[in-house]
């Protein structure tokens, strides 16, 4: 059995948690209704707030996936589920799709709170080094937590995070060593084996530095695309990368610290 935490690395994890929560609201879950209407967990994505307006960001094979005749993807509210309608952007070689919505959807979006680029930073190889982000949380809505329902029983939304290590970063990925049967409650510092990663695909990674006696500040650095089984890690894409795909699609120019020069045009296109 992995032994429990002791007390200074569970003080570290849970003022890391906390921190954490506070950005969690713009993680949302997407659901899929077959023809029969019944309604399953399908993935995760992310809210931002770029000038003046809201985009979904989540991994392409999310809204891509082969679907069955008369499959609809659908967001959640709190008046009940509707349609995801957007006109995406995609990588496909980095598994990412971006898309505006429009100010309906962000209405029926009020339990969710976008994030604003402030609360964004694009990690780079030389962040592992200097210690700027060398932890990370990675936050979305596994299957295993989110069953299915059948027609016109509303799936009940259980957000999940686990925090790890950050094993590499570059340009393009990010990965984050992950072994669900080795991981400890923040509450308690026991051990536990988390949930299947299966739904979290479009999630948030929120990277950070983890160091007694510093005021954790997680930052957005990625959105998880995918798990290594056999390398055991979750793999992320880049924020960075994401942020082009939404300067060249949208808005033209980004916050400064948003914007870089690395990205070209084979990288962000479809």
């Amino acid at each position: 059995m992995r032994p429990k935490l002791d007390a200074i690395t569970l003080s570290l994890m849970q003022a890391t948690n906390a921190a954490v929560e506070k950005l969690k609201p713009a993680v949302i879950p997407i659901y899929r209704r077959d023809c029969e209407g019944r309604i399953f967990s399908h993935g995760s994505a992310v809210l931002l707030r770029i000038d003046g307006r809201t985009f979904l960001c989540t991994a392409l094979h999310v809204i891509d996936d082969p679907f069955e005749e008369g499959d609809t993807l659908l967001l959640d509210s709190e008046e009940g589920a509707f349609p995801l309608d957007s006109n995406f952007l995609v990588s496909r070689e980095y598994d990412v799709a971006i898309g505006p919505l429009n100010e309906e959807a962000c209405r029926k979006l009020s339990y969710a709170t976008a994030l604003m680029p402030e609360d964004v930073a694009i990690p780079t190889k030389e962040d592992r080094v200097t210690g700027r982000f060398t932890f990370a949380e990675v936050s979305g809505y596994p299957a295993s937590r989110n069953r299915s329902r059948p027609r016109g029983i509303k799936i009940k939304r259980s957000n999940f995070s686990f925090g790890a290590n950050i094993e590499q970063i570059d340009e393009a990925e990010i990965r984050i060593s992950f072994n669900r049967r080795k991981k400890n409650d923040v509450r308690t510092g026991n051990s536990v084996t988390s949930p299947e990663p299966y739904g979290m695909s479009g999630g948030a990674i929120f990277g950070l530095r983890l160091a007694k006696g510093e005021n954790p500040e997680p930052k957005l650095i990625g959105i998880s695309v995918a798990h290594d089984v056999k390398k055991s890690q979750v793999i992320g894409t880049n924020i960075g990368l994401v942020m082009e795909i939404i300067r060249g699609g949208w808005i033209g120019t980004l916050p400064s610290h948003l914007s870089t020069s690395i990205y070209n045009a084979e990288m962000v296109g479809g």
